[in-house]
């Protein structure tokens, strides 16, 4: 059956040599070969994926299919052992079908596929991704480009491509790929999947402490059943925790309470990790792990004053734990109502007066601003004081800056209102 091309037509070659070191159904982070490589098509664009692999094989394919990840119209290309997949693949496609190749043995950086996509083939069929003179494993073309080929692996296919005269070659030597077949590769391509779950919006507390740990931490997890919305409930009940004990006042509860906020903070990057690296994302993760961060703000600061009413100045520091609590909740609850309306859970989701003329030097100072002084900056910042004993008197400074937020929010809501 012929289909019409649509966003992005891809092909999986999820079969390998007799005796291949790793099968479609070897698991990598936390997801089958085939699985990651089905999900990462899916993420670049691609909306029907034919899946050419071995008969028995193909009970993996209805399995996926039922995934509830899974959106894209996936087809079993089913080729015996020595058979001609090339001649397979022509039978199923339009000569003139755009497609990208992938491997299920060979991790390519996400990127790479849309770049294939997009890459102008000229008066060419095909071309080829080459790092250091070699084919990488991706490749894209016409289906016109297999015709008169025989190869019974991936491999051979790849060199029959790369000595035709209508193939072109892409460098990619910018792009991480690494082949799986051996251990040294699958570990480097563990490592290049948690570096990617590193933000460019990363608070600079998060970028040089705690992404480090969460991802020491998630790395030992993403095998386990424990999951991304689990983790993130993990952090609420870690974040109630801290708040209990900075409440119960005294130099040692205090620290505890702090540490164990700084603990949160850490914990708080390994859901999203998990999410990512497990193509697990989803609304109701997005709004637990907004929530878990809104209810450890306001409940800490609650809590912190609570605890300092036995100091000097402690009828103060009490209520500036409340006005500090107060001023985060309403800011929060304020933008709850813009993210309901966007449809979605996450605070980035927001577009900010900076993000849409960074030009200006005022936008400039905010954005450097709101990049550095980041809630893990004051979550260190929190311990840091309870180290030295005094951060209930940081009190006054919370109140201010929440009073500071709510009354941006509302100013923010009001200036939304108006424009509509």
């Amino acid at each position: 059956m012929l289909w019409p091309a649509r966003l992005m037509l891809a092909v999986l070659l999820a079969i390998g040599a007799s005796g291949e070191a790793v099968g479609p159904a070897d698991r990598l982070a936390g997801l089958s070969l085939l699985e990651r490589a089905v999900l990462t098509l899916q993420h670049e664009g691609a909306d029907r994926v034919l899946v050419v692999l071995r008969p028995q094989h193909e009970p993996l394919l209805g399995a996926l299919r039922a995934d509830r990840r899974v959106r894209a119209v996936l087809e079993a290309v089913g080729v015996a052992e020595g058979e001609d997949l090339a001649a397979a693949l022509v039978a199923r496609l339009d000569a003139d079908a755009r497609f990208v190749a992938a491997r299920h043995d060979v991790l390519a950086q996400p990127a790479l596929y849309r770049r294939l996509w997009e890459a102008e083939l000229g008066d060419r069929l095909g071309l080829l991704a080459v790092r250091e003179g070699e084919p990488a494993g991706p490749f894209t073309g016409r289906a016109a480009v297999l015709d008169g080929l025989s190869a019974a692996a991936p491999a051979a296919l790849l060199e029959r491509l790369r000595q035709s005269p209508a193939v072109g070659e892409l460098a990619v030597e910018g792009a991480w790929i690494e082949s799986l077949s051996e251990r040294q590769g699958r570990a480097r391509a563990v490592s290049h999947l948690f570096d990617a779950c590193r933000k460019p919006v990363d608070g600079i507390v998060a970028r040089h402490l705690n992404r480090h740990a969460s991802i020491f931490i998630s790395k030992r997890l993403v095998d386990t059943p424990v999951s991304p919305n689990a983790t993130s409930l993990v952090v609420l009940l870690v974040s109630v925790a801290a708040a209990g004990f900075v409440a119960l006042g005294g130099y040692g509860w205090t620290l505890l309470g702090a540490a164990l906020l700084q603990a949160g903070s850490v914990l708080d990057g390994v859901d999203g990790e998990l999410a990512r690296v497990r193509f697990q994302q989803s609304r109701l993760g997005q709004w637990l792990d907004t929530l878990a961060d809104d209810i450890s703000n306001v409940l800490f600061c609650a809590g912190l004053g609570w605890g300092a009413r036995s100091l000097a100045w402690g009828a103060v520091l009490a209520w500036c734990g409340g006005v500090a609590a107060g001023g985060a909740a309403l800011a929060a609850a304020i933008y709850y109502v813009e993210l309901v309306q966007l449809g979605s859970g996450d605070l980035y989701a927001i577009e900010w007066s900076f993000d849409r003329d960074p030009r200006t030097a005022g936008a400039k100072a905010l954005a450097l601003v709101h990049q550095t002084l980041k809630q893990d900056f004051f979550i260190f910042l929190f311990f840091c004081l309870a180290l030295v004993g005094v951060l209930p008197y940081a009190l006054p400074l919370c109140a201010a800056g929440a009073v500071a937020t709510a009354g941006a929010a509302a100013t923010r809501a009001i200036q939304r209102l108006r424009s509509k």
